[in-house]
């Protein structure tokens, strides 16, 4: 894990559709602000501040969203191949929606996730924070916390 520019998601397709989960409480995402400011030009993997102001407003959107995910994310893989509009919040998708992250959800039941937890989900959070300013390759002692806790060890 990359503390500095972590951002937890997690997401479901079939053959039509694709369902992004971004567990609410992370605030911005790091990962896509690292992308856009050059913290991390070695593995650019997206356009730059500079391209995305001079794009077009479908262009703009999807980067704010990137930069600030909603909870949900639901894009018709058919009609939009390039996610640019998502459907989440549309109601005539909501069943859509509501059936992916049921599938989702007993996934997570049946292999056993830990972040089907909340509570586990808020201690990643936390730790993956906490840890943002601590140069853990150095630290030859340090362990991610979350390695023991979600492995009963």
């Amino acid at each position: 894990s990359a503390p500095s520019i972590a951002c937890l998601q997690f997401a479901i397709r079939t053959p039509t559709h694709k369902l992004i989960i971004t567990p609410p409480g992370q605030g911005e995402n790091l990962s896509a602000r690292a992308y856009l400011d050059h913290k991390n030009a070695h593995f650019i993997g997206g356009c730059m501040q500079e391209e995305i102001g001079s794009a077009p407003d479908t262009v703009r959107a999807a980067y704010q969203r990137y930069l600030e995910p909603p909870e949900f994310e639901l894009y018709d893989l058919r009609e939009d191949p390039f996610e640019w509009v998502n459907l989440a919040d549309d109601p005539d998708h909501r069943p859509t929606l509501e059936g992916m992250l049921a599938a989702y959800r007993g996934w997570q039941q049946e292999v056993g996730d830990p972040f089907a937890d909340a509570a586990n989900i808020r201690f990643w959070i936390r730790q993956e924070e906490e840890s943002r300013h601590t140069n853990y390759r150095v630290r030859k002692e340090f362990r991610w916390g979350y390695l023991g806790k979600f492995s009963g060890n």
